[in-house]
């Protein structure tokens, strides 16, 4: 028989709710195994919203149907920071957040994890985000659920991929008025899922769209680096930034503040601890934009590089998986080259003290070799992304097989495009003969978005 009120899945798909006698659940909602809900408002008469694609499935992020009730406050009591982030407030947080299992959750979303045991952390920081601010972040986190699903699973086609969620959940960025805590936090998570679908899909304002997000949370963040509960979604838009500054020479959003040497974030790794000193090294490279001779600065940065000391000894305490120890200690080992190879191609031009540059880049070959030595052909090395980058412009070699192993999308991102054609244009240039500074090409060159 008909149901008098649509349950929630049947309204949004505007399909009929038929509900058997002594159920609990429609017809349509027992076959698809969906949740069987009817706690949405009653809408004034007028026209429905865009139900989204008819693919669309139960989320990945697993958060939807805990927060469909929640409504953005119009008046001005909401939460202060210190209420916000207290571990009273935190504990309650986590006891609200559905049950979900680790290892399906990590293998949606592994392209942001090391491995499966960052699952239960990323998921209770975004679930915190989206709790405070589903307003901001409802949309995105669907629109980015397709996008997952087409390049990481094949479910659907490119077609399906929610580039009008995408683009509504932009123009909310670009209109956002960052007043409290809660918006701050859901603009950085909202920044970063918004340029990583921008990098995968178009890569044409990736960095931008990065670099904004940052700027609008700026004020709040120096208490947000505070909660550890917070890492999951504030120390990796950080490290893409600086990683994309390095590159281009340019001065970071936020400088981050020192961190413990065991801190271990899903996607920079051990890396926390030496972002202060990359950012300052960003901050020198811009300064050699202005007076290039001025490369004695470089000495400071790169002899707290080389001192630059990770705890890799956490790594076996703290119940990693042996992969996941593996890939830690194998990014931190390339990022500490990769460094060191850039500082080398601030003072000198290419053509000059080639030997040198190019015994660093094997370095970093090296370590990733030794890494699929180890691990076998069939895992992948994730987040090293810079340092290979770097490494490919000294040693000539073909890119496509490196860039393979480095990610688990089962196509080729727009950003990886951009990044094989700068290559692509590099060698062409130095094989003509140029014999200036990196940093000019990159300057000049096709643009492209470094990740980290």
């Amino acid at each position: 028989m008909s149901s008098l009120t649509a349950c929630d899945e049947c309204f949004k798909r505007k399909r009929k709710c038929q509900v058997d006698s002594g159920s609990s659940q429609c017809l349509l909602c027992q076959r698809s195994s969906t949740q069987c809900t009817r706690t949405r408002r009653q809408k004034r008469v007028g026209r429905p919203p865009n139900p989204g694609p008819s693919n669309t499935t139960k989320g990945i992020f697993d958060i939807w149907d805990a927060n469909r009730g929640f409504e953005r406050a119009q008046s001005a009591q909401q939460p202060g920071l210190a209420e916000m982030i207290s571990p009273s407030t935190l504990g309650a947080v986590s006891q609200r957040i559905p049950c979900t299992n680790d290892e399906g959750f990590y293998a949606a979303l592994d392209i942001w994890m090391f491995g499966s045991t960052f699952a239960k952390d990323f998921h209770r920081a975004i679930h915190y985000c989206h709790r405070n601010s589903p307003w901001l972040l409802h949309e995105m986190f669907i629109a980015m659920d397709t996008f997952i699903g087409w390049a990481r699973f094949n479910r659907t086609t490119s077609e399906r991929v929610d580039m009008e969620r995408g683009a509504r959940s932009l123009q909310k960025l670009r209109t956002a008025e960052v007043t409290h805590a809660q918006d701050a936090l859901a603009i950085l998570m909202l920044g970063q899922a918004l340029a990583a679908f921008d990098a995968f899909l178009t890569s044409r304002g990736a960095t931008s769209i990065l670099r904004y997000s940052l700027s609008l949370m700026k004020p709040w963040y120096s208490s947000f680096e505070q909660v550890q509960f917070l890492d999951p979604v504030t120390i990796s838009p950080i490290f893409w930034d600086i990683a994309c500054c390095l590159i281009y020479r340019e001065i970071p959003i936020i400088q981050p503040g020192a961190r413990d040497p065991s801190v271990i974030d899903r996607l920079a790794g051990l890396c926390p601890s030496v972002l202060p000193i990359l950012y300052d090294l960003c901050v020198i490279g811009h300064n050699l934009r202005g007076d290039p001779k001025q490369t004695n600065q470089l000495n400071i940065i790169e002899k707290s590089v080389r001192q630059w000391t990770p705890d890799y000894e956490c790594l076996q305490s703290r119940g990693f998986s042996a992969i996941e120890v593996a890939s830690i200690r194998t990014q931190a080992i390339m990022y500490r080259t990769a460094s060191l190879l850039l500082i080398h191609r601030l003072r000198h031009p290419l053509t000059c003290h080639d030997n040198t540059a190019v015994l660093l880049a094997n370095d970093i070959l090296t370590e990733r070799n030794n890494f699929f030595a180890a691990q076998g052909n069939e895992a992948t090395l994730q987040n090293v992304v810079l340092p290979l980058f770097l490494a490919l412009l000294e040693v000539p070699c073909s890119p496509l097989e490196v860039w393979k192993s480095s990610t688990r999308l089962r196509v080729r991102t727009a950003c990886l495009n951009t990044i094989l054609i700068f290559h692509q244009f590099f060698w062409e240039r130095k094989q003509s003969g140029f014999n200036g500074f990196l940093f000019d090409l990159i300057d000049n060159g096709p643009k492209f978005v470094p990740l980290p």
